[in-house]
């Protein structure tokens, strides 16, 4: 990286002119560079460190080449209960000759010509010793046609006065491998590795070309696949992964890229310095602007940009310029619309994610081909930029929701008990409403027919319909007016803008007195040779109890396959989204009951096992029906309730259920605070199972708040899982998680009194209390006790 500096030229006259140097016999000096200069020692080793390597692969002409950033306790130079973290790269190598250079001299850089590289400061390669006061160099270098390998160990001494940093040379050999450089750092603890794996996510994850991660076990690269959207100026992402999986604290809102590093911009210092606003919202969305290296200027411990004038115009400039290429996207999102009513959905469902309004229920996919990710970036950029969501179509203004004055829209759906019933639900209007793509009827007779009704039901059981009713002058009066006179012209007037209305939508009005009747005889035929009604049974919440209530599905006995059976059962079954069913089988539906005496709502003669089995499946979207002993023969082709949930495991690659289970029981254990089992004074081993088991639980939660099956299935378990449960659902949890239990447990039948704080500090809620560990009876409880996991 060029640094940039200002020279000035004076003409001195009649005076003796000194030069300013650094003592390098002083070590404090020596002391505050390496060590003092860093608020974030960890994080400062993890940047330069990856950044030096990277550079290391640019020198050398393998810019696509990745690095490799390796945690491992597999180096014959540490001892076996000890991790580090290493640092490969491809590049030429670092020969004797540089070596003390590079890594001992403060101030010695090769990088300051040239804008291609991160470094330049001829600080960066010595920020292990900010962490550590050893650590080691393994190069490989080209030397007269031979490729020798380097190994050294950089350690800080004391010469009796002071500290002294020395490079030792531990050996050298010669090679056919690859040239480049490791370097490798010894980890403290559990807890610096976790940090380490952090700061190595955070300060990589934008690069173009990603490192390598090997022997990370608690953080991995998390932001890629969550981008909204990404140009040569910017990239829009969603940074709401779990508070441990974040990169940025809520408060930030913009990023300044440089070379691929990312630093938190301080809005307040660029409002201030400029007089400009940027605007901030609540929403985790991040706005991740790019430059150059060299465009933007860094502090000296490359820790945070630096809050200078230009730097702040650069800053502005760019986050305008994102701006400007938001507003002609957004135009042309607009452009796409091919009709009038879409034009009105596709600006409802951007206003929808401009104010946040979107959730699972108005907004789950994406749109002509255009992500959901990229339509909420879309929607980020009108709310920060106040921007017109509502463009007209042609010379049409276009709305989010339609009103008509002079016609009435009656939506006719089936309902639980398989009636077309009249539905006048919230949002029935919206331009995005599902009812403008249904069959229209406008009621040109004086009433509804029944044996209309019934052909309508018949023809339009999967999707429903809508009758229209034009209303005349009197009904116009009393239904807008409430008996109060309105004249003639006003309702002239609207009828026109309602029927201009219904044009552009393009909705296209069948006569109803031309839908034929559906007679008995027509019925009875079909139902008789062909359609049967199959009575079944299916569990649902109402109100505060559960109940079974009744529903039926048809069956086509030619055919052998149930007709929109998932559609009805999904209308029985509110609050799922239901894909598809299984069953279970009594010997006759009124076996199906509740018993409401027992104080827990039992499912009368279906075990509580099969019922836990039951809620499993229903969280993820498959329903458990009830049928009778004589009824089995039309459910050959439909799976039963075991055989769902084998079907279930055996598709569950990511282990959603067993992950589920694993946090309940550590809950029951009371090993999921992490708070406490950081204040353990334990062995390594015991302390690092009791840190993977909390992490298990938490990245779980985490992921509920994401994922509603994971959130409805942690809500079955509870807390609660045994052994029974376990062998009911032929599930075995992996080795190395039942192995942390074993270790727990050991940890709390030997130490009680750290069972008695993991159980009161889980308790919450009513009754509810807290030990209070300052007081002088706790510790001398806790000093009574000398167990290899005491609390301290």
């Amino acid at each position: 990286m060029k640094i940039k500096t200002q020279k000035k030229d004076y003409q001195i006259s009649g005076a003796t002119s000194k030069t300013f140097s650094v003592d390098t016999n002083d070590t404090m000096v020596i002391k505050l560079l390496r060590d003092k200069m860093y608020k974030n020692k960890i994080g400062a080793v993890a940047r330069e460190i990856s950044s030096n390597s990277r550079d290391a692969n640019r020198e050398a002409g393998r810019n696509d080449s990745p690095i490799v950033i390796t945690i491992s306790s597999e180096n014959n130079l540490l001892s076996e209960e000890t991790n580090s973290i290493s640092f490969q790269d491809n590049g030429v190598g670092i020969s004797p000759e540089r070596m003390d250079n590079i890594f001992l001299k403060y101030g010695g850089s090769t990088k300051r010509d040239s804008d291609e590289f991160t470094g330049g400061f001829g600080i960066g390669a010595k920020t292990p010793f900010a962490y550590t006061d050893n650590f080691f160099i393994s190069t490989i270098v080209e030397e007269k046609g031979k490729r020798l390998e380097y190994l050294y160990q950089a350690i800080i001494t004391s010469d009796g006065k002071n500290e002294v940093s020395r490079m030792i040379e531990l050996g050298s050999n010669e090679t056919t491998s690859q040239t480049g450089t490791k370097i490798t750092v010894p980890l403290k603890s559990e807890e610096d590795r976790k940090q380490f794996e952090k700061e190595v996510v955070f300060c990589t994850n934008f690069w173009s070309v990603k490192p390598i991660i090997k022997g990370f076990e608690y953080h991995n690269h998390i932001v890629g696949k969550n981008f909204s959207y990404e140009n040569e100026d910017c990239i829009i992402f969603s940074d709401s992964e779990g508070e441990d999986n974040k990169l940025f604290n809520s408060d930030t809102k913009y990023v300044a890229l440089i070379d691929e590093i990312p630093y938190a911009i301080n809005h307040e210092s660029v409002e201030d310095e400029l007089g400009v606003k940027l605007p901030r919202d609540r929403r985790s969305n991040k706005w991740v602007l790019k430059f150059k290296t060299g465009e933007i200027t860094v502090s000296g411990s490359r820790e945070d940009i630096e809050y200078v004038k230009g730097n702040l115009n650069n800053i502005y400039d760019k986050y305008s310029k994102v701006l400007l290429e938001g507003r002609e996207l957004v135009k042309e999102y607009h452009n796409k619309a091919e009709s009038y009513l879409e034009a009105c959905s596709m600006a409802e469902y951007l206003r929808t994610v401009s104010l946040n309004y979107y959730s699972s229920r108005n907004i789950s996919e994406g749109l002509k081909g255009m992500s959901l990710q990229y339509i909420i970036f879309l929607g980020e950029i009108v709310a920060t930029t106040e921007m017109e969501a509502f463009p007209d179509f042609g010379n049409e203004e276009t709305v989010g929701q339609f009103h008509f004055e002079t016609f009435t829209l009656d939506n006719y759906e089936m309902d639980n008990n398989n009636r077309m019933v009249k539905n006048r639900g919230y949002g029935i209007t919206n331009a995005s409403s599902n009812i403008w793509g249904k069959d229209m009827y406008e009621l040109d007779l004086p009433k509804a027919v029944t044996s209309r009704n019934a052909q309508l039901k018949q023809q339009h059981s999967d999707n429903g319909y809508v009758l229209i009713r034009k209303l005349d002058y009197a009904q116009y009066k009393n239904i807008k007016y409430g008996n109060q006179n309105a004249s003639l012209i006003q309702f002239n007037n609207s009828k026109e803008r309602d029927e201009k209305l219904l044009n552009l939508i393009g909705l296209k009005l069948n006569k109803y007195s031309e839908v034929e009747r559906l007679t008995n005889s027509k019925k009875r035929s079909q139902n008789k040779t062909e359609i049967v009604k199959v009575n079944v049974r299916i569990l649902n919440k109402n109100r505060w109890e559960m109940k079974w209530e009744s529903a039926s599905i048809n069956y086509d006995k030619k055919g052998e396959v149930f007709l929109n059976a998932t559609q009805d059962i999904n209308t029985n079954t509110p609050n799922h989204n239901i894909t598809s069913f299984c069953y279970y089988e009594k010997d006759k539906l009124s076996d199906f009951k509740i018993d409401r005496y027992s104080g827990s709502n039992v499912v009368n003669g279906i075990p509580s096992q099969i019922d836990a089995i039951r809620q499993i499946l229903l969280a993820n979207g498959i329903q458990t029906i009830g049928i009778s002993s004589s009824k089995v023969g039309y459910f050959k082709n439909v799976p039963t309730i075991k055989k769902a949930l084998n079907n279930l495991m055996s598709k569950d690659k990511d282990k959603l259920i067993e992950n589920c289970i694993q946090s309940a029981i550590i809950k029951s254990m009371g090993v999921h605070n992490s708070s406490i089992i950081n204040e353990l004074n334990a062995k390594d081993k015991i302390k690092s199972s009791l840190v993977r088991l909390s992490d298990k639980y938490k990245n779980v939660i985490a992921l509920s708040n994401r994922n509603l099956s994971v959130k409805t299935m942690l809500n079955i378990f509870n807390g609660k899982v045994n052994s029974n449960f376990l062998k009911s659902i032929n599930i075995e949890l992996e080795e190395s998680f039942t192995n942390d239990i074993k270790v727990a447990n050991k940890c709390l039948n030997e130490n009680p009194i750290l069972k008695m704080i993991l159980d009161v500090s889980s308790a919450t809620g009513y009754g509810g209390y807290r030990l209070d560990k300052s007081t002088d009876e706790f510790k001398n409880i806790v000093s009574s006790y000398t167990d290899t996991c005491k609390v301290k």
